[in-house]
């Protein structure tokens, strides 16, 4: 199920996280919840190809030519590297262009509700600049918290009853709005004036709402993980997978699926290779 699903999965018993890597833009990463009936409910997710870095370049006559690319466009130089021992675990995906190197890595915790994601990027050409970079998170439409003091965001889903937190931190966003209309996104503008290496840190939490009411109990609630959000609280173990070490645990020679959804997931990925497909029906053979 997790093969049909995605590439890299994380799971601390309080925070979900899956990844499918650098070959597709669908969960990348994305943050879920189990809830009481045992399901996985995502709250947050991440796009690269909506992660959009808008700089300059100067040209020989001196003037400024202004462009962007997004992370899904930079090409990914080396296999993604999920590390992790008895107590963390982390996923890095490396990418480069002619102009920039970026890191992304996830980090989690055993016990931990907050999950960190850092985007670290170097500038590698002199003569270029990165000016903003506009970074959307999607989400579930709810109750939103947006506190630049912190700085950090807050959403209650009161279908669920369940809500996602993002703390900021080192660089943090010049400007934080919620978009309501489909499909419902926090979007979040960094502006850089000077600087050639950025870091780009937050943390990503999700928790149940434990019947607290809306506004002054849940605000209160952030605030309050706000201050440790680090903190050990569980000891639940560290679940991690890997789809590439799952295939050759279980010599996986074939992958068949019958969701048209998933095709593109298995088609971009160079360690698969198309056999057949009917529309109805595709058969990917696994490249050993």
């Amino acid at each position: 199920q997790l093969l049909l699903d995605t590439d890299y999965y994380m799971d601390n018993g309080l925070i979900q996280v899956r990844d499918d890597g650098p070959y597709v833009s669908r969960h990348n990463p994305i943050f879920s919840i189990e809830t009481v009936d045992g399901e996985a409910y995502s709250l947050f997710n991440f796009e690269d190809n909506e992660t959009i870095l808008h700089y300059y370049k100067i040209n020989d006559y001196g003037k400024r030519d202004y462009e962007n690319t997004t992370l899904a466009e930079m090409k990914v130089i080396e296999t993604p590297i999920l590390s992790r021992d008895e107590n963390s675990a982390n996923l890095t995906i490396m990418r480069e262009n002619d102009l920039f190197k970026v890191n992304k890595t996830l980090s989690i915790q055993q016990g931990v509700r907050f999950v960190e994601v850092s985007y670290n990027i170097e500038i590698t050409n002199v003569r270029t600049k990165i000016f903003d970079i506009w970074l959307p998170i999607y989400t579930r439409k709810g109750y939103v918290t947006i506190d630049l003091w912190t700085p950090m965001v807050g959403i209650y889903d009161s279908y669920q009853k369940v809500c996602g937190q993002i703390i900021f931190k080192e660089d943090t966003p010049a400007e934080i709005d919620y978009v309501k209309e489909e499909p419902t996104r926090i979007e979040m503008l960094y502006k850089y004036p000077l600087k050639r290496n950025i870091n780009i840190k937050m943390l990503v939490g999700v928790f149940d709402s434990e019947d607290r009411s809306y506004h002054t109990e849940l605000n209160e609630r952030y605030d309050e993980l706000a201050i440790a959000p680090l903190e050990k609280v569980t000891l639940d173990p560290l679940i991690t997978w890997n789809y590439v070490e799952m295939i050759k645990e279980y010599d996986v020679s074939y992958v068949v699926s019958r969701d048209p959804r998933v095709y593109l997931k298995f088609s971009e990925d160079p360690k698969f290779r198309l056999v057949f497909n009917s529309g109805n029906v595709a058969v990917f053979q696994a490249v050993k």
